[in-house]
């Protein structure tokens, strides 16, 4: 579990319950998916909070939440001890807290994930500019054991089809293998382009999961 190991310092809740620090990220995860530490969630959470659970298959979300996405991901691993060949390009830029506007406004047209206005802290934001528009980017998220999550893969849609993406992930690949940690990272199951591009890259299938995202439906006390 993330929010145990790699992301800690950011989350909040028991020895069963872990959820992320709100403007970081929506992320929450639970030892069992039991009605208990359900409850516990709901108590530690505001009405129409929503988090976002990974699991490995279907689970039964209990009464007092709402679901607003059930999705089947897949859920990939470099396993090669080196980095793939590639030309570092001298374009690519380290993303910092100014250009955070521009990240929130590149992954609201692009839909990658969540992204926050705190989720740069999760590190390691990369990206492209074309005169001073954000055109490409990716980072890291989830750090589970010695696994790291490359997340926010996203491109503008006006430059696809140039390799940003490709170049992206195969920069954060290497960053990943030179802090001798494992690269995973997650996808839509149905999206067959980004599958082809990862595995091309050297990425292999690990696991299909389930993601969910529910909703707090209790009412606030009046």
């Amino acid at each position: 579990m993330a929010l145990q190991s790699g992301n800690k310092n950011i989350a909040y809740g028991n020895t069963q319950v872990k959820f992320m620090q709100r403007d970081v990220g929506l992320f929450a995860a639970m030892d069992v998916y039991s009605e208990s530490n359900f409850k516990y969630l709901q108590e530690q959470s505001s009405p129409e909070d929503s988090f976002i659970l990974f699991t490995p298959g279907k689970m039964q979300v209990p009464t007092g939440w709402k679901t607003l996405v059930e999705k089947a991901i897949t859920q990939m691993v470099y396993p090669h001890s080196a980095p793939p060949l590639w030309e570092v390009d001298k374009n690519l830029v380290a993303l910092k807290e100014t250009d955070v506007p521009a990240m929130l406004n590149l992954t609201q047209r692009t839909k990658p994930g969540p992204f926050l206005s705190g989720t740069i802290q999760l590190g390691s934001y990369f990206g492209f500019f074309e005169e001073s528009k954000l055109i490409a980017m990716a980072g890291q998220r989830l750090k589970p054991g010695m696994y790291t999550e490359i997340s926010a893969v996203c491109t503008d849609a006006g430059y696809t089809g140039k390799g940003l993406a490709k170049k992206l992930v195969m920069h954060q690949v290497s960053q990943i293998l030179a802090e001798s940690r494992i690269p995973i990272l997650h996808l839509n199951s149905e999206n067959s382009p980004a599958y082809n591009l990862y595995a091309k890259i050297g990425f292999q299938t690990r696991r299909e999961m389930v993601v969910y995202v529910i909703q707090n439906t209790k009412l606030a006390l009046q």
